[in-house]
């Protein structure tokens, strides 16, 4: 997709957002590959203080989650007209990233007793920051 020559305007606006989709689809092998070490270093770190089965549970369903990239970036390869369906390949890829998301937002309640130090002062890390505001 060529840049429009115009510096502002709708036009301008659906190149950004098509070159940003775009960039996230480049950089998935590399960002699901991440993720597989992130997921793995945490099941390491917990191993001896969580369950075993528990960890590996969340492990298998992280995995899953993670393995829907591929199949997810191999269409958009093959999309000839993925310029055209910008729209529709930033939904795909934001379901998978919320698929991806769930199973790291449930691991402190699985992992995390709610009378632990940790899990007090995580909860009230969290609790005291202040919301991002995303929109840019």
């Amino acid at each position: 997709m060529s840049r429009p020559l115009a510096a502002a305007g709708p036009e301008a606006d659906r190149w950004e957002f098509a070159q940003r989709i775009h960039a996230l689809y480049r950089q998935g092998t590399t960002a699901g590959w991440s993720s597989v070490v992130a997921t793995l270093c945490l099941v390491a770190a917990l191993w001896r203080f969580v369950a075993p089965s528990a960890l590996l549970i969340w492990l298998g369903v992280t995995l899953l989650a993670i393995s829907l990239r591929v199949p997810l970036l191999r269409a958009y390869a093959r999309d000839a007209q993925h310029e055209q369906r910008v729209a529709t390949w930033a939904t795909r890829y934001t379901w998978m990233v919320v698929a991806h998301a769930a199973c790291w937002a449930v691991a402190p309640f699985l992992f995390l007793e709610a009378s632990q130090p940790f899990a007090v002062a995580s909860s009230k890390a969290l609790s005291s920051r202040p919301m991002l505001d995303c929109r840019s």
